[in-house]
């Protein structure tokens, strides 16, 4: 059951494609009167509301709040697969915040890069599979609540032992040094503050024995971004970017 709001998407988004601009706005009854009429599926709102929210996790789907008209949907088919593309894999130039996407897609919404793949064909498959789906029977958010983690949420061990973890954190406290000893004349002491703060409580959150996903997005790798936008011209820039790669490979066992 947790995988029906993930086909669900793929349906809206399945809508949006049809669209002469690959985008489709509109309120949420419309939607989900547009998906019976189209598929012969009485979907429960909150089910279609659920699969927007996935969508947005990955930039495909933007809400127009209105208190007076109601919330607009904005669904982007290109946005919503864009992370299923040849050469959409993370590298060492895509950002924090384009990875995570990238990892969210493809770690949580199978479903999607199935549509992405199959096309009409597959909707097809799934629209008669569904249609053999009681949705009177499903307790609203259920599936949510039980067994849908998004990426960003999951949490990872750090086994302090390990050759890997100790490397990060040799990396991390290496960092640290080097950037408490950059000229003065290469950065604002506000910034240089801020960010020595930064690294030190960096270095903390590494010693935990588990983490989030996002707690290691934010709280080390952003720092360690936007340190190596200072030092890049530097003989260390290059460690830090290994440093980077080293944790982002880390965050994928």
């Amino acid at each position: 059951m947790s995988e029906l709001p993930d086909h669900i998407a793929a349906l809206i988004v399945h809508r949006a494609s049809l669209e002469s601009n690959n985008r489709w706005s509109t309120f949420l009854p419309e939607m989900v009167q547009e998906l019976a009429s189209r598929h012969g599926l009485e979907i429960p709102q909150s089910i279609v509301d659920e699969a927007c929210e996935r969508l947005q996790d990955i930039g495909g789907c933007s809400i127009l709040p209105s208190s007076f008209a109601g919330d607009m949907f904005i669904v982007d088919a290109n946005n919503a697969t864009q992370f299923y593309q040849i050469n959409a894999e993370p590298n060492e130039n895509t950002s924090i915040a384009y990875d995570q996407k990238w990892a969210t897609a493809n770690e949580d919404y199978p479903a999607l890069k199935a549509y992405y793949h199959g096309g009409s064909a597959w909707i097809e498959k799934v629209v008669l599979a569904l249609s053999n789906q009681d949705f009177s029977e499903i307790e609203p958010r259920s599936f949510s609540e039980t067994s849908y983690i998004p990426a960003s949420d999951r949490v990872v061990s750090i086994d302090h032992n390990s050759p890997e973890v100790v490397q990060i954190s040799d990396g991390l406290e290496e960092v640290s040094e080097v950037f408490r000893g950059l000229n003065s004349a290469d950065i604002d002491q506000d910034a240089k503050s801020r960010l020595t703060a930064s690294l030190e409580a960096a270095k903390t959150l590494w010693e935990s024995s588990q983490l989030k996903v996002i707690q290691i997005n934010v709280g080390i790798l952003m720092v360690l971004e936007e340190v190596h936008s200072y030092i890049k011209e530097t003989a260390k820039a290059a460690s830090v970017a290994g440093l980077i790669e080293l944790i982002k490979l880390y965050l994928k066992q």
